[in-house]
């Protein structure tokens, strides 16, 4: 599995699942999935109103974009509330993401990076890299990560082999 470091707006994303994730206690929906609240006339905010624990820790919604985007499926992970997350429990967000997608039989996934208490750094790279690492046997062939700060994107492609694109997982012991 590799994974690709991009830029720009994941909605542009061309593939099969978008996964997204939104802290349980930003009120209203914020970033790409306040966008795609908005284009999708608030179907997020009316479902997290009806399912309170739509965005609690680890929970994961799998909707269709009913051909509406340019991903089939999109995922919503709940990463709970921002004070909780710390290295760990984002490691744990992207592990349940990425069983997630394996269990609908994607091929390719593109993620957005969750940065801890709004601060981008290597650590949103190394630590999906870390888990992506973890992970053999898989299916799915490729993962997209999305970085909204272009100054960790450009930090990024100089620290990572072949000017960042690709990442190599480490080869560790499977978590099936």
């Amino acid at each position: 599995m590799k994974m690709l470091l991009r830029g720009g707006s994941p909605l542009k994303y061309r593939g099969d699942v978008l996964v997204v994730g939104h802290h349980s206690d930003h009120r209203p929906l914020r970033g790409t999935v306040g966008q795609l609240d908005w284009f999708f006339n608030s179907s997020l905010s009316q479902l997290w109103k009806r399912k309170g624990d739509l965005l609690a820790f680890g929970q994961v919604t799998l909707l269709s974009t009913q051909e509406k985007m340019p991903f089939s499926s999109l995922m919503v992970v709940g990463i709970g509330k921002e004070r909780d997350l710390s290295a760990d429990t984002r490691k744990e967000a992207y592990r349940i993401a990425l069983d997630a997608v394996e269990r609908i039989e994607a091929v390719s996934c593109a993620m957005e990076g969750i940065p801890i208490l709004g601060r981008w750094d290597m650590g949103v790279i190394e630590d999906l890299s870390r888990v992506l690492g973890e992970i053999t046997g898989s299916e799915v062939a490729q993962v997209d990560l999305y970085l909204s700060s272009s100054e960790l994107l450009a930090s990024a492609r100089e620290v990572f082999p072949a000017s960042g694109e690709r990442i190599p997982s480490r080869a560790t012991p499977s978590r099936k």
